[in-house]
């Protein structure tokens, strides 16, 4: 779980969905904002469309949520929200690293 100093609040990701780009991934989405404040904030949502079990649902968030806490020194200033798709029930620890790490590099500042 990401630390609560790490975390958006329902407010802050209402301003990511209204004002945020989008990266597409097979496994999830990721919508960011820039921040200006240097600071990194994140949000993971797994909707029921994924799977309408609640213990299924925590599973996938806590796996993502665990691949982002390592790599969250490599994350540059933003708001982000991941949604998570189906295709990541299937995904070894492996892709979904890979993944996380491809969607960093377009968002890195150029």
């Amino acid at each position: 779980m990401l630390p609560r100093s790490k975390r958006l609040t329902s407010s802050q990701v209402k301003t990511v969905f209204a004002k945020g780009r989008k990266f597409f991934s097979p496994l999830f989405t990721f919508l960011f904002v820039k921040n200006h404040n240097n600071e990194t904030k994140l949000a993971v949502i797994v909707p029921k469309k994924v799977s309408k079990k609640k213990v299924e649902r925590s599973r996938l968030k806590r796996r993502l949520s665990a691949t982002v806490e390592e790599l969250l020194p490599l994350f540059p200033a933003v708001w982000g929200v991941y949604i998570i798709k189906k295709e990541m029930r299937d995904a070894t620890p492996e892709e979904l690293k890979k993944e996380v790490r491809k969607q960093l590099s377009k968002t890195q500042p150029k």
